[in-house]
């Protein structure tokens, strides 16, 4: 059996396609490799993202438990009424990371609390009302100040 040498004369569909057959394999191995540095690109730049409001919520923690501690200690409530600065500063620079600056502003209730100072930065804050006694009425706010070094 002769077989023509027209017989196999292939047309340009079939020429390109003879030449594509086994490297379509590895066109959908490439396709596969670039999906995948697309959505881990993604990752990264989401978990990127989180890690910053984490550290934000942790000074959130710090200070809330900071004053929290002031407000049930007869000592350091004692001290925020009496305008001692000094006590309340030794208290919280135990308790802060050295990471972290403050400032502790106290002020009568009705009054407007703020930083003396400009601080170009986050500056978190929060404050609580304290009183000395239950018999005394001398109500005062402190509040804290804090932002990244």
């Amino acid at each position: 059996m002769l077989v023509d040498k027209a017989d196999y004369e292939l047309t340009e569909k079939e020429y390109i396609y003879s030449k594509m057959k086994g490297k379509r394999g590895w066109i959908r191995i490439v396709e596969a490799f670039i999906a995948i540095l697309m959505i881990s690109g993604v990752l990264v730049f989401i978990m990127s993202e989180r890690t910053k409001t984490t550290s934000n919520e942790k000074i959130d923690i710090i200070v809330k438990v900071i004053l929290r501690e002031i407000t049930d200690s007869e000592d350091l409530r004692n001290a925020v009424v009496s305008d001692d600065v000094g006590k309340l500063t030794d208290f919280i620079a135990t308790r802060i990371p050295s990471t972290l600056n403050y400032e502790i502003k106290i002020c009568e209730i009705d009054n407007i609390c703020s930083m003396q100072t400009y601080i170009p930065e986050n500056v978190y804050a929060q404050e609580a009302v304290v009183s000395s006694t239950l018999d005394e009425y001398n109500v005062k706010k402190i509040k804290i100040f804090v932002w990244q070094k």
